[in-house]
C-alpha cells in the first residue's frame, strides 16, 4: 500500500535526525583521533649555474703601443761672480786693474761647472708595462728660447731639435732619459742677469798699493771680463768694494722636451712631451 504524504515526511525527518546525530558523534569523537593527511614536500628546483664570461684575449707582451712622461723637471743654473787681481796692484810704470769674472757653478757652488737635471720617458705596451730596447727620439723646440736671457737647453750636452733629434734606447724598464743643462744666451757678459738679481759693487781709491776705506764711487753692475776703474779717470788706481746682491732671477722659462718612438709617425700614443722649468741664480763667490 503506498505511503501517505504524512508518512513520507516522518521518514525524511527521522533520517535527517539520525544523520545529524551520527555526524555530530563522528565530529566529536572520531575525527580528533585521526592523523592529519601528509602533504608531500615539493621537489627542490635544480640550481642553474651562472655563466662565466669569456675573458678578453691577453695582449701580446713587449709590443710598444705608447710613450709617456715620467714628470716635469726644474733646472736652475748657478752663475758665480768673482773679482780677479790684487787690489791696488801697480808699480811705478804700470797699473794692473782688477777684472770681473763670471762663470757657471755646480749645484752646491763648490766648483765651476754646469748644474744638471734628468728628464725621463717610458715606452709601454698594451698592459702599461715598460718595453725595453725601443729607440726613441728626444728633441727641444728651436734654440735659443724666448726668455729674456735667450737661454739654450741642451740634451746630453748638445742642442737637439726636431731636425737632429737625440736618439736613445729604452732600458730594462722601458725608460729612456737625457741629461739637461741650461746656458745663458745673451752676449752681454751676464750683465742683464746681474742687473735683474741686484748684483752691484762700488770702487774705492788706492793710496799707492794700499786700499783706502774711502771715498767710494760708481755703483756698478758686474759684467764678465770688465776691468775695474773709475769712469773718466782710468789712470786712477781703484779696487772693488761693497759687493752685494744675488739670488734667483725673476724669469722662469718653460721649455718643452719632446719624445717620439723612432721611425713611427707621431700620434697621441707614440708621442709625448714634458716641461723643463729653466732659470738662473747668481751670487758672489
Amino acid at each position: 500500500m503506498p505511503l501517505t504524504r504524512g508518512q513520507k515526511v516522518a521518514i525524511l525527518v527521522g533520517g535527517l535526525a539520525g544523520i545529524g546525530l551520527v555526524g555530530y558523534l563522528v565530529y566529536k569523537y572520531v575525527l580528533p583521533t585521526l592523523a592529519p593527511p601528509t602533504v608531500p614536500t615539493p621537489p627542490t628546483p635544480p640550481t642553474v649555474p651562472t655563466p662565466t664570461p669569456t675573458p678578453p684575449p691577453t695582449p701580446a707582451p713587449g709590443i710598444p703601443v705608447g710613450i709617456r712622461s715620467l714628470g716635469s723637471v726644474t733646472l736652475i743654473q748657478n752663475v758665480g761672480v768673482s773679482v780677479e787681481g790684487t787690489p791696488c796692484a801697480h808699480d811705478w810704470f804700470t797699473w794692473h786693474p782688477q777684472v770681473i769674472r763670471i762663470r757657471y757653478y755646480n749645484e752646491d757652488w763648490s766648483r765651476e761647472g754646469l748644474c744638471t737635471a734628468t728628464i725621463r720617458f717610458q715606452v709601454v705596451d698594451a698592459a702599461s708595462k715598460g718595453v725595453p730596447g725601443v729607440d726613441v727620439w728626444l728633441y727641444t723646440d728651436p734654440m735659443p728660447d724666448g726668455s729674456r736671457y735667450r737661454g739654450v737647453l741642451y740634451l746630453d750636452d748638445a742642442v737637439h731639435t726636431v731636425e737632429n733629434p737625440l736618439r736613445k734606447r729604452t732600458d730594462g724598464a722601458g725608460v729612456v732619459s737625457a741629461t739637461l743643462t741650461y746656458r745663458y744666451g745673451l752676449g752681454d757678459g751676464f750683465e742683464t742677469l746681474c742687473k735683474d738679481t741686484g748684483m752691484q759693487f762700488n770702487v774705492a781709491a788706492c793710496l799707492y798699493t794700499q786700499p783706502l776705506p774711502w771715498p767710494t764711487w760708481d755703483q756698478l753692475t758686474p759684467r764678465d771680463g770688465a776691468k775695474v776703474y773709475l769712469e773718466g779717470y782710468e789712470w786712477v788706481p781703484v779696487y772693488v768694494k761693497d759687493k752685494r746682491g744675488g739670488g734667483e732671477a725673476p724669469v722662469t722659462w718653460p721649455n718643452l722636451v719632446h719624445a717620439q718612438i723612432a721611425e713611427v709617425a707621431p700620434t697621441g700614443q707614440t708621442y709625448a712631451r714634458e716641461f723643463v722649468y729653466c732659470k738662473f741664480r747668481t751670487r758672489w763667490v
